[in-house]
């Protein structure tokens, strides 16, 4: 119960994700960190989700025409 909580203001989430969406490429990265973080950073903020769960997401959770999530 010790456990408290911190909230980031906009600007600091504003600053994260402007990191994030400019994030340099690496030839030495065997994922397109430069596709797939944006995408991580945006379900784990806008959605809630534990990173745990999104990691586990494939293609077939996603339901792009109802913009449901399968969990």
């Amino acid at each position: 119960k010790t456990f408290i909580p911190y909230i980031f203001t906009h600007k600091q989430i504003k600053e994260i994700f402007t990191v994030i969406d400019n994030w340099p490429k690496s030839n030495y990265n065997r994922y397109n960190s430069n596709d797939v973080y944006p995408v991580l950073f945006r379900l784990l903020y806008g959605c809630g989700l534990r990173i745990s769960e999104a990691l586990h997401l494939t293609i077939k959770n996603i339901d792009t025409q109802t913009g449901v999530i399968l969990i």
